[in-house]
């Protein structure tokens, strides 16, 4: 589609020279998203025992509207699943949002206005727990855990 552009030219000595306070504060109009923090946790998951797991903490805070978590890791023979919560892990806390890793990344996101309260302030956790697989004791793989509390818009 293509738009037209009017141009009007007006005789200078029709308008009188205004004078121009460089000095007024311009108002921002521009809408931006909210920043959201950002907590990265990385290592290398090790495979200890059959039930292996782990856990990181974080806090969220009041006006917190989003709970975002991505596990990222490059070896296609393992598969991870990811758990948010309030608590300190899904043993002894609150799960709220289980996602079955089908390969790197799992993602997942709690989000306040799908709860009549919100989202609970305090401590949480992400946890990730290996699925069944051929790995031995000893198995290793690197992973990147990154936390996005985005704040409300």
């Amino acid at each position: 589609m293509k738009k037209l552009l009017a141009l009007t030219f007006l005789s200078l000595a029709a308008c009188p020279k205004e004078e121009v306070d460089d000095t007024s504060p311009v108002e921002d109009t521009s809408v931006s998203e909210p920043t959201c923090e950002e907590q990265v946790f990385s290592g290398t998951y090790q495979v200890l025992a059959s039930d292996d797991h782990l856990k990181h903490a974080f806090t969220v805070l009041e006006g917190t509207a989003t709970v975002r978590a991505e596990l990222v890791w490059e070896d296609p023979a393992w598969g991870f699943d990811l758990d948010l919560g309030t608590g300190t892990c899904p043993h002894s806390g609150t799960t709220w949002l289980h996602v079955e890793g089908a390969g790197s990344p799992v993602v997942g996101e709690v989000i306040a206005a799908d709860y009549e309260d919100g989202l609970a302030t305090g401590p949480w956790f992400a946890h990730i727990a290996l699925q069944p697989g051929d790995h031995a004791v000893g198995d290793t793989a690197e992973y990147t855990l990154t936390v996005s509390l985005c704040p409300e818009a």
